[in-house]
């Protein structure tokens, strides 16, 4: 598993950005150079989920995508919760 963050530009509630920390859950496939596509295009995954504004509380859905090659498949997703600002 691994932790991605994606950026939410507009918050319906306070109209603010944030940033979310996810939990992505990849199935990691061995591709033979005969099997596997060279230079094979990442092609792209929607998720829709709901989220919490953190200076609100209100919850709200989004969709956002996430690559996915035959390398490596997108088998789960989780939200973490809000990343941190720095």
């Amino acid at each position: 598993m691994s932790e991605e963050t994606i950026q939410v530009q507009v918050c319906p509630h306070c109209k603010g950005h944030h940033r979310y920390r996810l939990q992505v859950e990849r199935a990691k496939t061995l591709i033979t150079a005969r099997k596997g596509k060279k230079g094979e295009q990442p092609s792209v995954i929607r998720i829709t989920s709901r989220l919490m504004c953190p200076l609100h509380e209100k919850n709200y859905q989004v969709s956002f995508d996430l690559q996915d090659t035959s390398a490596d498949r997108i088998r789960a997703v989780s939200v973490l919760g809000p990343a941190r600002e720095d």
